[in-house]
């Protein structure tokens, strides 16, 4: 897509609404409500549902045409009612899309001054409309309001920090971070924590999360010690946290990479005071050691990179530290960039790097995709794979070499077919 053009061709870009309803899914007994016509709502579910393998709980207004022209003022209230009757959740996130808010409509005083008045329920407008942001704006969205209606000042609770993982971190990911920051014997409070909600352990179907972090663990954000956001993303829901609540605030980069964990672990030490427990240092030293067994295979390769903002930066960073040669297409925001972009981009390359989407770019190019970030829908195991830390790096390294050596191997029978007439 040409830089003068407004045509995209292959949106890289993801919905904000959707993002905001992913969040939800890491907050126990939470539901997420779009305020929108009946396709939004069924599209995103089914989107939420291939990429985690989870059932997942997404409703909608439903709005009509009446409605959308003159109000949903009515549909709102009655959905609320409705949901809160049938499935008892502690909190309803209204998500405003782009139908609603393009017309104007005023959901959050709808909330504010004609709320329903619904024991141990807190409904909350988040507003998401698709002409600003993509996927990780909304996310972030969702967890600001949060933050803003939910944490609650208080007396410190010594040794407890509050983790805000970016929208491009995995389960396995969040799982990875809660478990570091554990060893630093410091108890997190992770938001959203869909390590534990959408992790596959679910024994019954629920539309609600199960699991994940509850109401009264965000109202003690507010008392923790100390904040680490993680990717730019989350900056801002830091900031907050350490402007109102005036607590220590570290904020890193997405921790993929030698030099990004060395960051998280300094932070981690900073703020327990503890030194590393052996177990780290020893998959540091694996890191190094895979890092120097491999580095022959990968230096020099051409990687193409189609990702949202921060998985984008983390993994471009770490194929940088590794001597790998990027170069890529971006989504975020409304300098969204197009699938099409990465096609250009990724002629003749080594490996591309991007969501399920890139599969027919992949195979008309006869390049090997590594797939990444949302949505992930056509392969097994994507929520839980760990790409962060010392040990998930060591994990996407080999990945990569691997596909690397493969396809290598692939190339060479193919070559040897052609010239003996096969």
């Amino acid at each position: 897509m040409d830089k003068k053009s407004g045509l995209s061709v292959n949106p890289l870009k993801t919905s904000p609404a959707l993002g905001a309803a992913y969040a939800l899914q890491g907050i126990k007994d939470a539901i997420a409500l779009f305020h929108a016509a009946p396709g939004c709502t069924f599209l995103g579910k089914v989107l939420l549902t291939q990429h985690l393998r989870e059932p997942v709980g997404l409703l909608g207004t439903d709005i009509k045409e009446i409605p959308t022209i003159m109000g949903g003022f009515d549909e709102v209230k009655k959905k609320i009612a409705d949901v809160c009757e049938k499935f008892k959740p502690s909190l309803v996130g209204v998500i405003g899309t782009a139908l609603s808010e393009v017309r104007g409509e005023d959901i959050e005083n709808i909330i504010t001054n004609y709320e329903l008045r619904i024991a141990n329920c807190k409904i909350l407008y988040i507003p998401c409309p698709d002409y600003i942001g993509g996927f990780e704006d909304g996310y972030a969205k969702a967890i600001e309001v949060l933050i803003e209606n939910l944490a609650e000042e208080g007396s410190i609770i010594h040794n407890q920090i509050n983790i805000l993982p970016c929208s491009s971190l995995t389960i396995g990911d969040v799982e990875e971070i809660k478990d570091m920051v554990s060893d630093f014997a410091l108890k997190p409070i992770v938001l959203p924590d869909l390590s534990v909600s959408m992790d596959g352990s679910k024994e019954i179907f629920s539309n609600l999360p199960l699991d994940g972090t509850n109401i009264d663990e965000i109202k003690t954000t507010g008392r923790s010690s100390a904040t680490l956001s993680v990717g730019e993303g989350m900056k801002r829901a830091g900031e907050m946290l350490r402007d109102r609540f005036h607590m220590p605030l570290y904020h890193i980069s997405s921790p993929i990479g030698l030099e990004t964990t060395d960051n998280l672990i300094k932070c981690l030490m900073d703020i327990s005071e503890n030194k590393p427990p052996e177990k780290i240092e020893r998959w540091r030293r694996r890191l190094v050691d895979g890092m120097v067994d491999t580095h022959l295979l990968v230096t020099g390769k051409r990687v193409a990179i189609g990702l949202e903002g921060d998985i984008l930066s983390g993994i471009s960073r770490f194929c940088l530290e590794m001597g790998m040669e990027v170069t890529g297409a971006r989504g975020k925001g409304q300098a969204t960039s197009d699938l099409e972009d990465l096609e250009d981009k990724a002629k003749d390359l080594d490996l591309m790097i991007t969501n399920s989407h890139g599969k027919e770019i992949s195979e008309r190019l006869g390049i090997p995709l590594l797939r990444m970030g949302f949505p992930v829908f056509d392969i097994f195991g994507e929520p839980l794979k760990v790409r962060v830390g010392y040990r998930g790096t060591l994990n996407l390294l080999f990945e990569m070499a691997n596909i690397f050596i493969v396809n290598y191997y692939e190339n060479s029978l193919c070559n040897k077919r052609q010239y003996h007439g096969k």
